[in-house]
């Protein structure tokens, strides 16, 4: 899951002649599947830059199927660093990535702290695998993810500053719509029970930033 962290794992496997990296939170279950000959090769010490990126540079597939995620670094990261990746089809992790990415979908989810945790089952994860490695690999456009990240970060923030300022947009068309329209979102409480609505993330699609909406913790009504 964090493949920079102390306790990490990343296990490579050869594909038809490609090398696919795997982050994974267990790292004993690795650890007893190289132990009965499986073809994994075990890293469990924290790995400074260069070593991430040479690592990297071996593979062309990393498997980020998290539960859940606050942004989804390591994701973003496999992916600057030229890799093509899996990830789970739930919020953030398919808003991450916009090329050379496969989503493997959930099979269950349940709500966790003010988000949702995900379930992916090993088959979904390779079908989606399977997808990448069949299809055109293109490393720039791998890296690519991470250029356009950088450039919708300038650009929103500043819509964000510009809306907490009270100036208008500078800009007539963009993303942000999907956020924000009119003026900034107050708490509101629920019309039924009364209780303070929350705000969450709704998937629009792979390709569109998630919408905000508020939504009752209780009833579950909102919009």
């Amino acid at each position: 899951h964090n493949p920079g962290g102390a306790g990490a794992g990343r296990k490579r496997a050869r594909d038809g002649g490609e090398e696919v990296a795997c982050e994974v939170c267990c790292v004993e279950k690795v650890r007893a599947s190289s132990e009965c000959g499986v073809p994994v090769e075990l890293v469990d010490w924290t790995l400074d830059e260069e070593e991430k990126r040479a690592l990297y540079g071996r593979c062309r597939l990393a498997m980020c199927a998290s539960r859940a995620e606050g942004f989804g670094h390591y994701i973003l990261e496999a992916a600057a660093n030229g890799c093509q990746v899996v990830t789970t089809d739930g919020v953030p992790m398919r808003s991450v990535l916009r090329h050379q990415v496969a989503l493997a979908t959930p099979c269950s989810s349940k709500g966790r702290n003010l988000g949702t945790s995900y379930s992916v089952t090993q088959k979904d994860v390779e079908v989606a695998g399977r997808r990448l490695l069949e299809g055109p690999y293109d490393p720039l456009g791998c890296r690519r993810n991470l250029e356009e990240r950088i450039q919708s970060f300038r650009v929103h923030f500043g819509h964000l500053v510009d809306a907490i300022r009270g100036v208008k947009a500078r800009v007539a068309k963009c993303g942000c719509d999907a956020h924000w329209s009119g003026d900034m979102p107050q708490r509101e409480r629920c019309g039924q029970c009364g209780e303070e609505k929350h705000g969450e993330l709704v998937s629009v699609n792979a390709q569109v930033p998630d919408k905000l909406v508020y939504r009752c913790p209780v009833c579950g009504t909102g919009g």
